[in-house]
């Protein structure tokens, strides 16, 4: 794909990030596209997350096909990677906020949304610079190409893997949830391994697949078990934030009360969820 001539007054006017035909890159590529835009234009909560979903989405793409070894390949999974970790702080700071408000809360981050939205758009432009962009066309061609002939009628394995998975996530999570490890980056790994799981059911579901992901039952219990590990890891973040929320001491007293019951709460539902679909699973007690 031909990147398209620079504004020189502007070089990362909107006309830089409009989405390349159907032709070129597929439903999937011009989404991407039109979710970055919309993110440069209006980088609001729903946005944000439309985006780094898209990516999610683009990563488990090329899960499913070979060739994933090319080097165009592994530098479109590069700009997702980025992506995702650019996106990431604004992201968190909207789930802070969004807590603060319904739980009517009245303390206040430091972190400032405008200056921080000014950094991802300055970011997102430098990612998604002409010669990335270049980059992803031509893996979205190929991917479009592959998805005619090679995405497979059903995948043995994935059933597997999300039982290996959530064997794992019982091992990791038990540490964890009983004090035993204080680092929860091994549970968070497992998540985006789930993630990337779920991409492809997704995919192998969806108009272009062909039926053959996970079992209904394994899918249940996959949303649920990313939605448990989604809440305890932002309950985590934003008790990591605390010291730079701003306000009185009685409120800072509730915001620590509440995150520490719903942390306690979403702990017993994961230990009890894991401890009904893994057999092997024990039953640590919740912190």
């Amino acid at each position: 794909m031909k990147a398209q001539s620079r504004n020189k007054a502007n070089p990362f006017v909107s006309a830089d990030f409009s989405p390349p035909s159907s032709e070129c890159s597929g439903p999937w590529g011009t989404e991407i596209l039109v979710q970055l835009e919309a993110v440069l234009r209006n980088p609001s909560r729903r946005a944000v997350h439309n985006l780094r979903r898209s990516c999610r989405v683009g990563q488990a793409l090329q899960d499913l096909l070979p060739h994933t070894e090319d080097p165009l390949f592994r530098a479109c999974q590069e700009i997702f990677r980025r992506t995702l970790r650019t996106t990431r702080k604004i992201r968190n700071a909207d789930v802070l906020r969004a807590f603060l408000k319904r739980k009517r809360i009245n303390l206040k981050d430091r972190f400032s949304r405008k200056r921080g939205v000014g950094r991802l758009r300055r970011r997102l432009k430098q990612i998604w610079a002409p010669e990335s962009r270049e980059i992803f066309g031509s893996v979205c061609r190929e991917i479009s190409r592959q998805m005619e002939k090679d995405i497979p009628e059903r995948l043995p394995g994935i059933d597997k893997e999300m039982d290996r998975v959530l064997q794992d996530l019982v091992t990791f999570y038990s540490l964890w949830s009983s004090g035993r490890e204080q680092d929860f980056s091994p549970v968070h790994e497992l998540r985006i391994h789930l993630k990337r799981i779920d991409g492809r059911d997704k995919i192998l579901s969806g108009p272009k697949g062909r039926g053959g992901g996970l079992d209904e039952t394994r899918k249940t219990d996959l949303h649920k078990i990313l939605r448990l590990l989604g809440r305890m890891s932002d309950l985590l973040m934003m008790e990591e934030t605390f010291p730079r929320l701003e306000g009185k001491k009685t409120e800072r007293r509730r915001f620590q009360k509440k995150i520490r019951e719903f942390r306690i709460r979403t702990d017993t539902r994961i230990v009890r969820f894991l401890g009904s679909r893994v057999p092997e699973a024990s039953r640590p007690s919740a912190r």
